[in-house]
C-alpha cells in the first residue's frame, strides 16, 4: 500500500468534520470556514490522518487556523 488517504476515507471525515463546523456556523459561532483533507499525506508512516480546517470568526476577516490529527496510538 501508499499509505495515501482513500477517496472513501477522506469523504468520511470531510463529511464528519463539516457537519459540524456548518453546525458552528449555523449557530452563528463562527461567520464561516475551511477544510482540507492532504489526500497524498502517508497515513501509515505518520500513524494518522491530518485534517487542517480554518475557522472565520464572527465580526472579523481574520482566520484562526487548527489542525486535527488521528493515531492509533497515543
Amino acid at each position: 500500500e501508499t499509505g495515501a488517504v482513500s477517496q472513501a476515507t477522506a469523504l468520511r471525515f470531510t463529511s464528519i468534520v463539516q457537519t459540524q463546523l456548518a453546525f458552528m456556523a449555523a449557530a452563528d459561532e463562527i461567520s464561516g470556514f475551511s477544510l482540507l483533507i492532504d489526500k497524498n499525506q502517508d497515513i501509515i508512516t505518520n500513524n494518522g490522518i491530518s485534517i487542517d480546517y480554518r475557522l472565520i470568526p464572527k465580526l472579523t476577516n481574520n482566520q484562526i487556523a487548527v489542525s486535527v490529527g488521528f493515531s492509533a496510538t497515543a
